[in-house]
């Protein structure tokens, strides 16, 4: 029986380093409505229209997806379902991402093992670029509040210099308007 483990064991850490040596395991994902959410404003956003006196600095279409899990460690798996409660961070940077998954065309990358989201592994190879968004990942963020499934609060932030959020204005992608951020921070995070 000591046997049959130790086969078992040496064959998923065989398969592991094997999908670790070509870089990027692109996952299958299930249908969620609030993935579909959150692709749809990434994709509609409009940084000319948003923030036209600023230079958009070129980038390729590839997205970091991270999520708030608290203390949660970042290399860990954790619930993320259809009907759960998230605040979502998206931006530019790719990085060294172990995971990749699309949505609707767009093309995130996250370190989290999304279960049950991640339905099944593509093992299909993906060769990384390396950092392809070196320039302009530091400028571009969205944040996404979910409540129960459903994306609630949605705000762009493009960053044009290195002094901070706080003297800058977020846009509210579901409303149309302009935030100052302070304002917005304090009505999604209160506690923070």
């Amino acid at each position: 029986m000591k046997m049959r483990y130790r086969l078992i064991i040496g064959i998923l850490f065989m398969v592991s380093m094997d999908l670790a040596a070509q870089g990027l395991v692109e996952m299958n994902v299930l249908e969620y409505p609030f993935m579909t959410d959150i692709a749809y404003f990434i994709g509609q956003t409009d940084h000319d229209i948003i923030f036209p006196q600023y230079d958009k600095p070129r980038y390729e279409t590839e997205y970091r997806f991270d999520i708030d899990w608290g203390n949660f460690s970042m290399m860990g798996s954790k619930s993320f379902c259809a009907n759960g409660s998230y605040s979502i961070c998206v931006s530019l940077e790719t990085g060294e991402a172990p995971y990749f998954f699309e949505v609707y065309g767009i093309r995130f990358h996250t370190y989290y093992n999304l279960v049950p989201y991640f339905d099944s592994c593509n093992r299909k190879k993906i060769n990384k670029r390396g950092f392809i968004n070196e320039k302009a990942w530091f400028y571009y963020y969205w944040f996404f509040e979910v409540k129960d499934g459903k994306v609630i609060d949605a705000v762009y932030f493009y960053e044009p210099v290195d002094d901070g959020f706080e003297e800058c204005d977020v846009y509210d992608l579901i409303h149309n308007e302009y935030i100052p951020y302070k304002e917005w921070k304090s009505r999604i995070h209160p506690e923070k």
